[in-house]
C-alpha cells in the first residue's frame, strides 16, 4: 500500500513564489532555512533528552542523585525555552522576543 501523498508545509507564501529575485526575499528565505534549521536541531536533542526520563530507560534516569536529576531537567526546560523562541521569532518576526 503506498503512502499518502504528503503536502509541503510552507511557512511564508514568498518561499512558494517560483519567481524570488530580490535581496530582501533572499534574507527572508535565509532567516526562515536558519530558524527551520534550528527548530529540527532543538526538537531532535530534546527527543533524545526526553527519551531516557521515561519507560525502561527512564529507571536509571530515576536512579541518579537528586543534583544530577535537578540539572538535566534545568538542561531540559532550557531547550524547551530556547525552542519557543525560536519559534516565536519565526513566527512574529517584528516582536521583540527575550531569548
Amino acid at each position: 500500500m503506498k503512502a499518502p501523498k504528503q503536502t509541503p508545509v510552507v511557512a511564508s507564501p514568498e518561499i512558494a513564489s517560483p519567481v524570488i529575485s530580490s535581496p530582501e526575499a533572499e534574507i527572508e528565505k535565509k532567516r526562515i532555512r536558519e530558524a527551520l534549521d534550528r527548530i529540527n536541531i532543538l526538537v531532535l536533542q530534546l527527543q533524545g533528552m526526553c527519551a531516557v526520563t521515561f519507560g525502561d530507560c527512564g529507571q536509571s534516569f530515576r536512579d541518579l542523585n537528586d543534583e544530577i536529576q535537578d540539572c538535566f531537567m534545568w538542561a531540559l526546560s532550557d531547550k524547551v525555552d530556547d525552542l519557543r523562541a525560536v519559534v516565536e521569532r519565526f513566527t512574529y518576526p517584528d516582536m521583540k522576543v527575550a531569548a
